[in-house]
């Protein structure tokens, strides 16, 4: 109540008392002045407060209005909050599922046959993706409605008696099997068709299907195998599980294509590991009979050295009969000798002579062979084994004019060898040498040692061969077609000789060669001798 009424209303006790004293005209005039102010005290008064209402209400609608915002900002706060945990959920689902895509392509790794992949993949899909049931199916590429491969989890026995699936391929052919793309039925209830359902597959099949895998929310992808679609994956639920999303076939369309590419590298390994079988079965028989044929090959040549040892021998007594009565015609022990006939000795005797080295370097070779002459390893001095071998070719390198060149390291400590064996490798070496290397020319003789090995060559400054000769060159009996080879005779077995020496060391031999610049002959020895056994007997 404002101040001025409660002031009028005191003022009215003792005006009131007045008015018993007073006259009444005067009293009635005051009362009326009185009843006047109370009046207009009481108007301000309800002024006053129909403003305080109004000033009210408007407070009050303003907050009813802030209320009512309030209320939609915690409406879309809480829908928000809905909507942030769904994904938040569809996402922990997703990285859970990529987690577990993870580990089973550790496992896939380890897999060996595709119907294990396959009971390895619907078992995934049921006790790591968190899916009440799933199936996996592999079809003919050929006869692409007949399953080769078939796994499942989740089923009861009875209910994978009763799936037929023939008919579930059928059902799912359309769009999974013909165009590669997902089926996906969030929740069938049989009365209305589910959201999102593919316009190829029409809801009498989608009913079929759940009654076929008894499952509400299903999907099926495909699986590609070599860009082709040879089979599908199908995952399902029933409450209490959560019903299928989007999220679920994309995890699910994943984990088929990680299979599909699996797959497909086994069939590729067992393919390989097919072909590696048969490949090692070709190569046991034929080393089998490689085994046979070179047991055979080693008979045949001890028949042969055999042969050829006793051939020579058989032909070294009566060489050694006619070589020596032709020393004695031409010595005129058996009468006097004219010179044609003494021409014609000589001849007799050239041709002998050729003839019997020719038997020695049979003879040796088939010995070697044979196993009947072992190299006698000994340390000895190659550089005075060299210098022998020089002075015995000198006369004929003094023909020629030709310069010879030994090189050898300082210090040379002795060399482990054969050194009578080794001397008729470099006396048939520095022969070649000379009889094709052109008046004025060069010859070198070099060693090299690497602490394991010794490496020597005989170089020279001659004719050269072409490769096709030097590929043929410790052929028996080979000789290569050059001028020099044609008017000079030779039984070819020289180098062949050369190279058992040197393998019978423990050692190899090369040639290199340049036409018309020279050839040089290479060849090891171990400075750790082999073991050979002792000369044999002839």
């Amino acid at each position: 109540m404002p101040l001025s009424m409660k002031l009028l209303m005191v003022a009215a006790v003792p005006l009131v008392v007045l008015v018993v004293f007073l006259d009444q005209t005067l009293a009635r005039m005051l009362c009326a002045v009185v009843i006047v102010l109370i009046g207009a005290a009481f108007v301000s008064y309800q002024e006053s407060q129909q403003q305080r209402v109004e000033s009210f209400q408007k407070e009050l609608d303003r907050i009813n209005r802030i209320c009512e915002e309030l209320d939609q900002n915690t409406k879309i706060i809480v829908q928000t909050d809905l909507e942030l945990t769904r994904t938040q959920e569809s996402l922990d689902k997703k990285l859970s599922g990529l987690y577990v895509l993870h580990g089973l392509s550790k496992k896939i790794l380890s897999v060996r046959s595709v119907a294990e992949l396959s009971k390895l993949i619907a078992e995934a899909v049921v006790n790591s993706l968190g899916f009440e049931k799933a199936t996996l199916c592999l079809l003919d590429p050929a006869e692409k409605s007949r399953p080769i491969i078939f796994a499942q989890a989740g089923f009861e026995p009875e209910e994978s008696k009763k799936l037929d699936l023939t008919q579930l391929i059928e059902w799912i052919r359309a769009p999974v099997l013909t165009k590669a793309e997902p089926l996906f039925a969030e929740d069938v209830d049989f009365r209305t068709p589910p959201a999102g359902l593919h316009p190829d597959v029409s809801f009498e099949t989608i009913k079929s299907i759940r009654m076929a895998i008894d499952s509400r929310s299903f999907a099926a992808v495909p699986i590609l195998i070599e860009g082709q679609t040879q089979g599908f994956l199908l995952a399902s639920t029933n409450p209490p599980y959560p019903k299928m999303d989007s999220g679920d076939v994309e995890l699910l369309s994943i984990l088929a294509s990680e299979g599909g590419v699996a797959i497909e590298n086994l069939r590729l390994y067992e393919a390989l590991k097919q072909s590696y079988d048969e490949l090692e079965e070709r190569v046991k028989q034929r080393t089998q009979e490689l085994a046979k044929a070179n047991e055979e090959l080693i008979r045949l040549n001890k028949m042969k050295s055999d042969f050829v040892s006793a051939v020579s021998h058989e032909l070294r007594t009566p060489l050694t009969s006619i070589k020596g009565y032709t020393s004695l015609v031409r010595g005129g022990r058996l009468g006097p000798v004219t010179q044609e006939q003494s021409d014609r000795l000589e001849k007799i005797n050239r041709h002998t002579d050729y003839l019997s080295n020719l038997i020695t370097e049979l003879l040796d070779i088939a010995r070697i062979e044979s196993g009947r002459v072992g190299m006698v390893i000994k340390p000895f001095d190659l550089t005075r084994l060299l210098e022998t071998v020089a002075d015995l070719l000198a006369p004929q390198m003094k023909e020629k004019d030709l310069r010879l060149e030994i090189d050898l390291p300082k210090n040379l400590l002795p060399v482990p060898g054969d050194e009578n064996h080794l001397q008729r490798v470099f006396v048939n070496l520095l022969s070649n040498a000379i009889r094709f290397t052109p008046e004025h020319g060069a010859l070198a003789i070099r060693a090299v040692s690497d602490g394991k090995t010794l490496t020597l060559s005989v170089k020279d400054t001659g004719i050269g061969m072409p490769a096709a000769d030097v590929q043929q060159l410790f052929t028996e009996f080979f000789r290569a077609d050059n001028p020099i080879n044609r008017e000079k005779k030779g039984t070819g077995l020289g180098l062949v000789l050369v190279k058992k020496i040197v393998e019978a060391h423990g050692g190899t031999i090369r040639v290199e060669s340049i036409v018309g610049k020279g050839t040089t002959f290479l060849f090891t020895l171990p400075w750790i001798p082999i073991d050979q056994p002792a000369m044999g007997a002839v």
